[in-house]
């Protein structure tokens, strides 16, 4: 896979961005989130503060310009949450990785509340996702419920069901419209449908595409890119 000839930054690209309004926005709730979840010196947080080293414009100020200010913040948890997981769930077995999500889940419910258990790896992601969870029920809007029902639903099936992506990408696509607050009218339009369905293509492929060579050198007892399965 030959990356030479693409721009190292996509971001850089003149397209309309929220970045100059929104940045410290942004970057709190990625304090937030990587200092929440991850231990000092940790590989994960290396990596969440590597990740957002980017000297040509901030990937959420790009990705998200339309998105409701109130929700941008919410928007950056959520996402780099789900980044930190996959840091720390790609370097356990399989079975763990899977004990690890359904423990990590819990915080999802209220009736878990109590049960302080954070398992071997995700104690202090469990609390931040639990902490979130009651601000964003907080907020007392009628969309909030079906957001987090996708979250679990991806986070049921991350390295433990084949229907992992597809989860996945339900839940970007819910968190897009929740996001940009959406109507149900307009989120039932089979044009709009259509539209967010090449849209999740196009993001996996080329998140796949440009994370393979490095994940092709990591010790792993699972593939979790699309790029072998379309080389065969």
């Amino acid at each position: 896979v030959n990356t030479a000839n693409i721009s190292s930054y996509f971001s850089s690209f003149p397209v309309r961005s929220c970045e100059l309004d929104a940045l410290p926005t942004i970057q709190q709730a990625l304090n937030d989130t990587i200092f929440s979840c991850t231990a000092p010196g940790s590989k994960e947080r290396k990596k969440a503060e590597y990740r957002h080293t980017n000297p040509a414009g901030n990937l959420f100020g790009l990705s998200f310009a339309l998105c409701e200010a109130d929700r941008l913040g919410y928007v950056g948890k959520l996402i780099e949450f789900l980044c930190i997981v996959d840091d720390v769930m790609e370097d356990l077995p399989f079975g763990e990785a899977c004990i690890e999500h359904a423990i990590l889940r819990q915080a999802l419910y209220e009736s878990y509340d109590d049960d302080q258990y954070g398992g071997r790896a995700v104690g202090k992601m469990k609390s931040y996702l639990r902490e979130l969870r009651v601000e964003l029920a907080n907020l007392n809007d009628p969309c909030t419920p079906l957001l987090l029902k996708t979250l679990d639903t991806s986070l049921r099936d991350r390295d433990s069901d084949d229907s992992e992506f597809q989860t996945l990408a339900d839940f970007v696509c819910q968190l897009v419209r929740w996001a940009m607050n959406i109507s149900r009218e307009v989120q039932e339009n089979l044009l709009v449908q259509s539209y967010e369905h090449a849209v999740g293509i196009i993001v996996g492929l080329t998140n796949d595409y440009f994370s393979w060579e490095m994940e092709r050198q990591q010790p792993t007892d699972r593939i979790r890119n699309a790029v072998p399965v379309l080389m065969k």
